[in-house]
């Protein structure tokens, strides 16, 4: 199932830096569809990849962005939560 991930782009540039570039993660962190906020809304960037693919993703940022974690962890959450209202 995919997972929507919404990353700062600080912690997107950073995570980009640290996965490697053939991989479906780094895909994921490329094509993100980037927001933007505005003057009381931070810009973001919505990334979308598969849940099989999110321990790569949380690896590399409980290593090298650790305040993204919660926001991977978030994102699978409502993944799963709104898949089991669906089932």
């Amino acid at each position: 199932m995919e997972v929507e991930i919404h990353l700062h782009p600080e912690w997107r540039d950073r995570l980009l830096d640290h996965i490697p570039g053939q991989s479906g993660v780094h895909a994921a962190l490329e094509n993100a569809v980037e927001l933007i906020g505005g003057s009381e809304v931070p810009d973001e960037f919505v990334v979308t990849c598969d849940e099989t693919e999110l321990p790569v993703l949380r690896k590399a940022a409980e290593q090298h962005c650790p305040r993204a974690v919660e926001f991977i962890d978030f994102g699978l959450q409502r993944s799963r939560l709104y898949r089991s209202t669906r089932e």
